[in-house]
């Protein structure tokens, strides 16, 4: 288990008493050990319900880790159909058995590592993101309702 930050020391100590010695906690991880240890994860596990695009999150599907989220609509439209969503009356039981169905099939977790890859790849890519954003500035700029290119044209 890798962390914690600032705001989740409490939640650390608890899951540290509830783990025993079967779970190693690797504390905060960042650069090449961040990387060497997202590459070769299970999967990750977002137990977050933040409405928000989380880097992390991101990332993680770049490595190509399988992707366990809590079910919430900010999470699910970064995923998409490539991870598992889990939540329900227990989302502690629900998770439980979403870790044992893809820890006894190797091909699900495959088929999921792949899928996250695939979706960074097509809908993440930074070079596609900022095309989008300089088309969208470029079409204001264009527009004729544009204060920036009446401020262009003054000029």
């Amino acid at each position: 288990m890798v962390g914690p930050v600032g705001y989740e020391r409490e939640y650390h100590s608890e899951l540290r008493a509830l783990a025993g010695a079967d779970v190693v906690f690797t504390g905060g991880q960042y650069g090449d050990q961040y990387q060497v240890l997202s590459r070769h994860a299970l999967a990750f596990i977002m137990p977050a319900t933040i409405e928000a695009t989380r880097l992390v999150l991101l990332d993680q599907m770049g490595f190509g880790s399988a992707i366990v989220y809590r079910e919430c609509p900010a999470s699910r439209e970064v995923v998409g159909e490539a991870g598992l969503a889990f939540g329900g009356q227990d989302p502690v039981l629900e998770l439980e058995a979403m870790l044992d169905r893809i820890l006894e099939n190797p091909g699900m977790l495959e088929y999921y590592r792949q899928g996250a890859r695939e979706r960074a790849r097509d809908c993440f890519d930074w070079n596609q993101v900022t095309d989008v954003y300089v088309r969208i500035l470029n079409e204001l700029i264009q527009s004729p309702e544009s204060k920036t290119r009446q401020a262009l044209a003054r000029k």
